[in-house]
């Protein structure tokens, strides 16, 4: 399960829904997996750099990336 909170993102699981990760970043809108569930991007439109990708596994941000015109979470 992933709650977006106003100040951090938590993933959680497990029968009893215990924290895996959490990332604090505010302003997310939205958080998509890569195919092998092994990155994530979080989408924070109101941020300068909107996309932000992090290593799931890990728990580190990888890089930031800018937003170009009509472009939305599903560009990446």
């Amino acid at each position: 399960m992933i709650l977006i909170k106003s100040d951090k993102v938590e993933f959680l699981g497990g029968p009893n829904m215990d924290p895996i990760l959490v990332i604090n970043e505010n302003k997310v809108e939205a958080v998509k997996f890569s195919p092998c569930e092994n990155y994530i991007v979080l989408y924070c439109p109101k941020k300068d750099m909107p996309y932000i990708i992090w290593n799931f596994i890990t728990g580190k941000m990888i890089r930031e990336f800018d937003q170009v015109e009509n472009e939305d979470v599903n560009a990446f």
